[in-house]
């Protein structure tokens, strides 16, 4: 059986992997160009009030969206 302080690990380390992905996706919206600044900022509040949802909505309307995929160089 899991001790006390193994439990606690385990959350810190899935909050810091949620806080990564938030960040990650907060940093995505912002280098953004395609976006007009109020979608950016509608994005990012998303983001923040629901960290994973928000994210993973992001990740997945930017794979999907017209124009954001780039070529691979040779």
């Amino acid at each position: 059986m899991l001790g006390l302080g193994t439990w606690m690990v385990w959350i810190v380390v899935a909050w810091a992997a949620l806080a990564g992905l938030a960040l990650a996706a907060i940093v995505s919206i912002a280098r953004g160009a395609g976006l007009p600044s109020t979608a950016k900022a509608v994005w990012i509040a998303l983001v923040v009030v629901a960290p994973l949802f928000g994210a993973a909505a992001w990740f997945i309307y930017r794979a999907i969206e017209p124009g954001t995929q780039q070529a691979v160089q040779p």
